[in-house]
C-alpha cells in the first residue's frame, strides 16, 4: 500500500492516533507514580504528604492517561466500530472518577501513618498555590532544615 492510496482523512486519523500515543507516553513517564504508591510503601525519613485534591487529581490523572494510551491502542490495533471507542471512553473516564474519589482512602490512611509515627512538620519546606499543595514531615527536626 503507498501513501497515495491513503486518503487524507485515514493519514490526519493515524496522525492523531499518533499524537495521542505520544502525549500519553509522555504525560505517564512524568506521571507522580511515587507519590501515588507512597501509602503502601515503608515510611522514609522525610514524606511529602499532598494534599486531598492533589493526590486526587494525581491517581485520577493516571488512570485517565492509562485510558487514552488503551482507547489510541485500541484504534491502532483492532477494527472496533466508533461507537464501540465512544463507550470505551466513557467508562475509562467513569472508572477514573470512582477511582479518583476512591483515592481519598490511601491519603487519609497516609496522614494517620505519619501521625502515628509522631513525625514532625517541616513549617519551611511545605507548599502551596492555587492548584497544588504539600507539607513535608520528617522524623526529627535535622531533617527539616532548608537547603
Amino acid at each position: 500500500m503507498n501513501i497515495k492510496s491513503l486518503s487524507t482523512s485515514r493519514v490526519k486519523h493515524f496522525s492523531i492516533i499518533g499524537i495521542g500515543l505520544f502525549a500519553s507516553l509522555v504525560s505517564l513517564a512524568l506521571c507522580p507514580i511515587g507519590d501515588i504508591i507512597q501509602p503502601i510503601m515503608p515510611l522514609p525519613p522525610k514524606v511529602t504528604l499532598p494534599s486531598y485534591p492533589t493526590y486526587m487529581f494525581s491517581v485520577g490523572g493516571l488512570i485517565m492517561i492509562l485510558g487514552v494510551l488503551l482507547i489510541n491502542l485500541l484504534i491502532l490495533f483492532s477494527n472496533l466500530k466508533k461507537e464501540m471507542l465512544g463507550s470505551i471512553f466513557n467508562y475509562s473516564v467513569l472508572l477514573g472518577v470512582i477511582i479518583c474519589i476512591l483515592s481519598i482512602i490511601p491519603r487519609y490512611y497516609l496522614g494517620k501513618k505519619i501521625d502515628k509515627a509522631q513525625y514532625i512538620q517541616c513549617t519551611d519546606e511545605h507548599y502551596s498555590s492555587a492548584k497544588v499543595s504539600w507539607d513535608i514531615y520528617a522524623e526529627s527536626e535535622d531533617l527539616c532544615k532548608s537547603k
